[in-house]
C-alpha cells in the first residue's frame, strides 16, 4: 500500500516537473524570439509640410506718365510773316531837281486853321528860303491835312517846296479845278491843314 502510493506520489512529481520544465521552454523561445521593434522615425507619422508661403501682392503695373505739355515755340518754330520790301521804311523819294529857280517861283500860303498866324508865319519861313512869297490869305475851307498844290511845269518845284515844310509827297498835287482860294499869279499854293503844320504866330 505504502509502495503504491509512493509511486503516485513521483508519478506526480514526473508529472509537474514535465510541466515545469514544458513551461519554462516556452518561456525561453518567447524570451528568445526577437521583438519586432518600430523605428520611431519610420513609424512615427510624418511631419506636416510647412505651408507655402503666401504669394506676394501683384505689384501694380506703373501708369504711363502723363505726355508733357509742348515745349514753347521757339524763333524757328515761329512762322513769321513775310519780310517787307528793303525799300518800304528808305527815306521817302527825294523829288525831283526843281526846273526854276527859287525867286522865279510864286509862293501863297493860306491858312485852313484857325490857328493865329499859322500862314503869316510860313509865309516868312519860305521867303527866308529865297522863294517868292505873295502875302498870306486865310481859305475859303478849311482842311484837315496840309497839302500843296502847283500849276503846270511847277511840279517839281512844288515837291521841293513840300520836302522842306515837311509836307508828304502824296500830298503834292496838281491845283484842283475849285481850289481853297483864288491863287492868282501863284506858281504853288500851300493850304495849311490841322496837322503840324498849322503853328501859331501871333
Amino acid at each position: 500500500m505504502n509502495a503504491l502510493r509512493g509511486a503516485i506520489v513521483v508519478i506526480i512529481a514526473l508529472v509537474i516537473a514535465v510541466v515545469i520544465l514544458a513551461r519554462g521552454l516556452d518561456d525561453g523561445e518567447t524570451a528568445n524570439e526577437p521583438v519586432e521593434t518600430t523605428d520611431a522615425t519610420t513609424s512615427a507619422a510624418p511631419p506636416p509640410e510647412p505651408a507655402p508661403p503666401p504669394e506676394p501682392a501683384p505689384t501694380p503695373e506703373p501708369q504711363p506718365a502723363a505726355d508733357p505739355p509742348p515745349p514753347p515755340p521757339t524763333a524757328q518754330d515761329v512762322e513769321l510773316p513775310p519780310s517787307a520790301p528793303d525799300d518800304m521804311f528808305d527815306d521817302p523819294t527825294p523829288p525831283p531837281p526843281p526846273t526854276h529857280n527859287r525867286d522865279e517861283v510864286r509862293v501863297l500860303v493860306a491858312n485852313g486853321t484857325t490857328v493865329c498866324g499859322a500862314a503869316g508865319r510860313l509865309a516868312t519861313s519860305l521867303s527866308a528860303q529865297g522863294y517868292n512869297v505873295l502875302p498870306a490869305v486865310n481859305a475859303d475851307n478849311a482842311a484837315e491835312i496840309s497839302s500843296v498844290y502847283y500849276v503846270d511845269q511847277y511840279g517839281a518845284d512844288a515837291g521841293v517846296v513840300a520836302s522842306l515844310i515837311q509836307v508828304p509827297s502824296a500830298q503834292v498835287l496838281p491845283l484842283p479845278a475849285s481850289p481853297p482860294t483864288a491863287p492868282g499869279e501863284a506858281h504853288v499854293l500851300i493850304h495849311i491843314g490841322a496837322d503840324d503844320l498849322a503853328q501859331p504866330n501871333c
